[in-house]
């Protein structure tokens, strides 16, 4: 038989016609092709489970990798892709302004989520740039209306639309969210009166975007958060982000120069000492808000946030020098008597022997302007995650 083959090559941006139109039911097809071997229907669903890009990886629109791929080869293969809800279980989108397939893409969202039946779901969506916000409203309304089922969110989008997001979440885990971009003045105004998430019980991870602070979102559930990542908090905030957050394990935070105007300097040499005893990984930056007048804020201060803690289960910490002095490093090792297993220094000139002479002992050293990286430890069940522990080379 002569040898034939059909090419699958859609770029990821091109939406092609007979989306997920099986080949056998397409026009021009040779008719004396042969049929696939036949398989058990649950073996195919396993493989085509396993044959999506592993976790935290997202599944193509379409093309190679896709499940509008595996609807594409036969009737059967089709039926079974259909009848198999965790294939559609996760998804990114992003649009512009200036996007012309807008349309096509929120309808491609729709397909997406009504396959999904009732499986917990891993979406991703950003909207990026201003202007017309085209089929912004749609896109969020669409994906509000499955909230019920979001486990693992990622939402960037600008303020002014961020009021939809509103409903009930029962099984949201992972979530980042806020303004694509940094906040101006006149937003951080109009911020400070949002209300949302605060119906997220099993909510343990919280990501927010540069500018996006714990004043400014409120009811958000610390107590309850285990991870946290966010940027532009000044000392004090963090200190007190450090103290709400009472099952905190790992922190990472963007620290902004005190305002030489404001009263938190004060308020951060008065607060008692927090102790956070599951608090294993902690990774401070030094950063600057867009926003800031240059001349209110003093870029080259000394932070006090080390001498306002005590971590005993302390592993991993990094930090950015001049903002953190040796004294400070000393003092919060003693204070914490934890076992320091990596340290790592930004943007220092002294040489490691400095840090071993001053310091009680420590482990691994490392020093540059780098970030420290955090790994995924995932469990992944029926295709989506079920736990995400993030961890500096897995210390324990």
């Amino acid at each position: 038989m002569p040898n034939r083959s059909v090419r699958f090559d859609f770029a990821e941006e091109q939406i092609p016609p007979l989306l997920d139109q099986p080949i056998d039911e397409q026009p021009g097809l040779p008719s004396d092709t042969q049929p696939l071997p036949t398989l058990p229907p649950e073996l195919l669903a396993e493989i085509f489970i396993n044959f999506l890009p592993a976790y935290p990886n997202f599944p193509p629109y379409f093309g190679f990798l896709s499940p509008l791929m595996l609807c594409r080869i036969c009737r059967q293969w089709r039926a079974i892709a259909l009848s198999t809800p965790a294939l559609w279980t996760a998804m990114r989108f992003a649009i512009t302004s200036f996007d012309s397939r807008q349309s096509q893409k929120l309808e491609l969202l729709k397909t997406w989520l009504g396959r999904s039946g009732d499986c917990p779901l891993r979406l991703s969506f950003k909207f990026w740039g201003g202007g017309n916000p085209g089929y912004l409203p749609q896109f969020l309304q669409t994906i509000v209306a499955h909230c019920a089922r979001w486990e693992d969110i990622t939402l960037l989008v600008p303020l002014h639309y961020m009021h939809h997001i509103q409903g009930e979440m029962p099984l949201l885990r992972h979530l980042k969210f806020g303004p694509h971009s940094p906040l101006t003045r006149r937003d951080h105004e109009k911020a400070s009166g949002l209300t949302l998430f605060d119906r997220v019980t099993q909510l343990r991870t919280l990501v927010l975007t540069d500018g996006f602070t714990k004043a400014r979102v409120r009811h958000l559930p610390w107590a309850q958060l285990t991870h946290i990542e966010s940027h532009i908090f000044d000392e004090f905030e963090c200190v007190e982000l450090i103290r709400d957050a009472t099952q905190l394990t790992h922190c990472k935070l963007g620290v902004c120069p005190p305002n030489r105007r404001d009263t938190h300097a004060d308020a951060l040499g008065a607060a008692a000492i927090v102790q956070r005893p599951r608090l294993r990984h902690l990774i401070l930056l030094a950063e600057v808000s867009d926003d800031s007048d240059a001349e209110d804020f003093d870029d080259e201060s000394t932070w006090a946030i080390l001498d306002r803690l005590s971590l005993p289960a302390l592993r991993a910490l990094q930090v950015p020098v001049p903002h953190i002095t040796l004294d400070s490093l000393k003092n919060l090792i003693l204070r914490s008597q934890c076992t320091l297993q990596e340290l790592d220094v930004l943007a220092t000139t002294l040489p490691e022997s400095v840090f071993r002479e001053a310091l009680p002992p420590f482990g691994a050293f490392t020093k540059g302007y780098g970030i420290m990286k955090f790994a995924l430890d995932v469990d992944v069940q029926r295709g989506v995650s079920s736990g995400l522990v993030y961890g500096i080379k897995s210390i324990d």
